[in-house]
């Protein structure tokens, strides 16, 4: 099956869907030269789905001058979007191996 028509079945997919199933983040560069936003503009209004396009920067808009801004919006979205673990989880979280406590030690 050639690139088309997997792309076609893609679009396909997901224009008959009205949510994702996971929650879901996509960004782009209004500048990507390698994907154009209008790539993701099926996606545009899905629940449990969010869509951001920077202005002006490429296609790994956290590799451009304005990095801390998207690495901080992908931050912040993920922080609203998956829940912080409850207590009891994190009470039960494993000790750290102790070869990993000697290494910090002797690095000091």
């Amino acid at each position: 099956m050639g690139l088309a028509s997997n792309a076609y079945g893609l679009v396909v997919a997901l224009s008959s869907i009205s949510s994702m199933p996971l929650p879901t983040y996509v960004l782009h560069g209004s500048a990507d030269p390698i994907v154009a936003p209008s790539a993701s503009a099926i996606l545009e209004g899905k629940d449990n789905l969010t869509r951001r396009v920077h202005e002006g920067l490429r296609h790994e808009c956290h590799h451009e001058p304005e990095y801390p801004q998207v690495l901080a919006e992908v931050v912040a979205w993920i922080r609203a979007a998956i829940p912080a673990p409850e207590a009891a989880v994190l009470a039960r979280a494993p000790e750290p191996a102790p070869a990993l406590a000697v290494t910090a030690a002797a690095a000091v």
